[in-house]
């Protein structure tokens, strides 16, 4: 069974794990995005298949490679499928890369966050499960500034404790106040 946070909340990761069936090229969803994300923090580029970071899901002829890299470096055998061996590996090197984190380090709703302006970033009730994480809707409230903040995106989050693949958002983690037309307006305040 896969343990990492990336990998345990997936029922694809867990099947293929057991290869039934392993994944491989064309396969697409959730778990080829939790996969994605793994190589890429493991170092494996995927230029083709991310857009800022963002993992696109699909299993294209970019994951295959980053598995067939992934392999080559762990002596396993090369052939771009992600099944049992590859990603029980692959589980072991994600693990081991991020360790622990300290759960009082975490945000919750009762963190207070403000734009550099003044204004109060709005925490949501979390949508994957009881941690904040960079994928959650983030509204401004009160800003005032000429062009106000309208929303936050977290630029630096909290890989070292990730929750169904998700990164979390810790008080080390960095974010951008945006204005309604999409304009950075400036750096979000976490107060301790």
């Amino acid at each position: 069974m896969l343990q990492s946070q990336d990998f345990r909340h997936f029922q694809r990761l867990q099947a293929a794990a057991n290869n039934k069936p392993p994944m491989c090229l064309h396969e697409k969803g959730d778990a080829v995005q939790a996969l994605q994300r793994a190589l890429m923090d493991l170092g494996y580029p995927l230029p083709h298949s991310s857009v800022l970071g963002v993992a696109d899901g699909c299993y294209s002829h970019d994951t295959y490679n980053a598995v067939r890299c992934f392999q080559l470096d762990h002596q396993l055998a090369c052939d771009g499928i992600a099944e049992c061996l590859t990603l029980h590996a692959l589980d072991r090197a994600i693990d081991e890369k991020w360790g622990e984190t300290s759960m009082s380090d975490l945000l919750t709703r009762e963190s207070v966050v403000k734009c550099s302006h003044g204004g109060s970033v709005v925490m949501p009730a979390p949508r994957f499960g009881p941690f904040l994480t960079a994928d959650d809707f983030y509204a401004v409230a009160g800003c005032g500034f000429q062009t106000p903040c309208r929303k936050v995106k977290w630029i630096i989050s909290n890989p070292g404790f990730r929750y169904a693949g998700r990164n979390t958002l810790n008080y080390s983690s960095v974010g951008v106040c945006v204005s309604a037309f999409g304009v950075p307006t400036g750096p979000v305040v976490i107060m301790a």
